[in-house]
């Protein structure tokens, strides 16, 4: 069931994203009043999608709004995006109150409208195991189901594909794997380069064994930094889902075009892992790259066979039908 509500400290985040106060405000998600920032309000008919980047959450608003004067002064530049850092470690859950609010109203309206036209009984909901965020299921008939708010991949009966909930779309490769908050210690002074920063970086475990190639030797001169970039490989190689153990180094093979010994790995995933959405993705996307429309084409359709919604095979899909249109 969607949260009736829940309060969390948050600050805006400006333009050029760094925190736009250093005091953090209070704010409020609550089903009957909507999102109360820092005493400026949003309804959820008033979004058009959320995002999440770490601790931080964006709020995508419908064009044309009529916003509070403190609310159009943290928008985003050229753009009808508010970004606020929440406090506290609490931002996938105050993603989720939102999305299932605003979802919860959203499938409500839908079954009204089925009502209306008299057919009740045609209209299905479904809600995600993880984030509890609901889904339009009527038309969807395929074993699994997408959750377009948390990414996870899950059946009628609410089970997840496998460790689905830790496995989505790579945001800097954009291939499907496991995703986490990886440490990125860099403290190194070389002719060519001097840095001494720490930071949490979002990505894969193939980004993360890039990452830890590209500074290990780097720092190892310098111990202070040697203990972050050691925990940053445990991460990546420790508690794979033994299901889908070789994906991460199928997706760098695709990546660096050894597209050969990736389908090898991938095919083997395959056929332990049946109607499987994310693989098939994969494949597609590896095979778009190399230029094989065909094959590509043909493992994005395998994708949404198993999962109708499956978004991110369906808009590469969409792209290459555009490009054979085109040309």
């Amino acid at each position: 069931m969607p949260s009736s509500y829940s309060n969390f400290r948050f600050r805006f985040i400006n333009r050029w994203g760094s925190a736009a106060t250093l005091f953090s405000a209070n704010g409020r998600v609550d089903r009957e009043n909507g999102i109360d920032l820092g005493g400026s309000q949003l309804q959820y008919d008033d979004l058009s999608d959320t995002l999440l980047d770490g601790n931080r959450v964006g709020l995508v608003l419908k064009p044309y709004l009529t916003l509070t004067r403190p609310l159009t002064d943290q928008l985003q530049a050229n753009s009808t995006v508010l970004v606020i850092e929440i406090m506290d470690d609490f931002a996938f859950n105050i993603k989720s109150a939102i999305d299932q609010n605003r979802t919860s109203l959203a499938m409500e309206q839908l079954q009204h409208a089925g009502e209306a036209k008299g057919k009740p009984n045609l209209f299905r909901k479904i809600a995600c195991p993880k984030c509890y965020a609901q889904t339009d299921v009527s038309n969807l008939a395929s074993p699994w189901i997408y959750c377009h708010y948390c990414e996870t991949i899950f059946n009628q009966f609410q089970q997840t594909l496998g460790k689905s909930e830790k496995y989505r779309l790579c945001p800097i490769c954009q291939y499907y794997n496991r995703v986490q908050l990886f440490p990125e210690a860099r403290f190194y002074f070389t002719p060519k380069e001097s840095r001494a920063s720490y930071q949490e970086i979002e990505c894969c475990d193939t980004c993360a064994q890039r990452l830890y190639e590209t500074i290990v030797w780097k720092n190892a001169p310098f111990l202070f930094a040697l203990p972050a970039t050691w925990y940053l490989r445990f991460m990546y190689t420790d508690d794979r889902d033994p299901a889908l153990a070789e994906l991460a180094q199928a997706n760098r093979l695709a990546q660096d075009g050894d597209l050969k010994q990736a389908d090898v790995l991938y095919s083997s995933m395959v056929l332990r892992n049946e109607n499987h959405p994310g693989l098939r993705y994969c494949m597609g996307r590896a095979y778009l790259q190399s230029g094989d429309n065909k094959k590509a084409f043909y493992n994005f359709r395998e994708a949404l066979e198993a999962c109708h919604n499956y978004e991110p095979a369906r808009k590469l899909l969409q792209l290459y039908k555009k490009e054979i249109v085109e040309k």
